[in-house]
C-alpha cells in the first residue's frame, strides 16, 4: 500500500503510473484549503486545466480529505465525484497522546513557568502556507488579557533548539 500526501504534485502522477505497473493499493490524502485552491491567476487556471487529475481518479483506491473544506476542494477543483472522497479528520491518536501531569510539571519547571501561566505550542510545519506567524499575532492581540504567556515553537529540522517567546 502507498499513501501519497497531496494530489497536486507531479509525484502523485508518477505514483499513479507505478500503481498501474506494480498493482499496489493507492491512497491519496489532500490538505488543500479553499483559500489556496481558489486563488486566481493565469498560472493557476492553466494548472487546473492541464494537470491530469483523471489519472489520479482512475488509479486511486481511496481519496481522503482531512477536513470538510479539503473534501470540497477535491470535489470542486479536482473534479472527483463525492462518492469517491472520504473525510478523515487530521488529529492526534488519543491512545498515544494523553495528558501527563509529571511531564507537564517537568516542562514548566525547566522553563520557569508557573502553574497559572499559559503555554501555547506549535508543532506543525514551519511554512508560509501553515502561517505559524499567525500565532504570534494572535497572542499579541490578546496579551493585554494575559499576565504572561509562553509561545513554544519547535521543529528539529529548522531550529536547533525550540524557539521560546515570553510575552510579558
Amino acid at each position: 500500500m502507498v499513501i501519497c500526501h497531496g494530489m497536486t504534485n507531479f509525484y502523485s502522477l508518477q505514483i499513479a503510473t507505478l500503481k498501474k505497473k506494480l498493482g499496489f493499493r493507492l491512497i491519496y490524502d489532500d490538505h488543500t484549503l479553499l483559500l489556496f485552491a481558489s486563488r486566481t491567476g493565469i498560472i493557476k487556471a492553466l494548472f487546473y486545466r492541464w494537470f491530469d487529475f483523471n489519472k489520479i481518479r482512475r488509479y486511486a483506491d481511496k481519496i481522503i480529505g482531512i477536513a470538510d473544506e479539503c473534501v470540497e476542494v477535491i470535489i470542486q477543483k479536482y473534479k472527483v465525484p463525492r462518492e469517491r472522497v472520504e473525510m478523515i479528520p487530521l488529529g492526534a491518536d488519543t491512545k498515544l497522546f494523553k495528558f501527563n501531569e509529571s511531564l507537564r510539571r517537568d516542562f514548566r519547571n525547566e522553563l520557569g513557568i508557573s502553574e497559572d501561566e499559559i503555554v501555547i505550542t506549535y508543532a506543525g510545519k514551519m511554512t508560509l502556507d501553515k502561517a505559524p506567524h499567525s500565532i504570534i499575532t494572535a497572542v499579541t492581540t490578546i496579551r493585554n488579557r494575559l499576565s504572561r504567556a509562553l509561545l513554544y515553537l519547535s521543529r528539529e529540522e529548522l531550529l536547533p533548539s525550540p524557539l521560546i517567546l515570553f510575552m510579558d
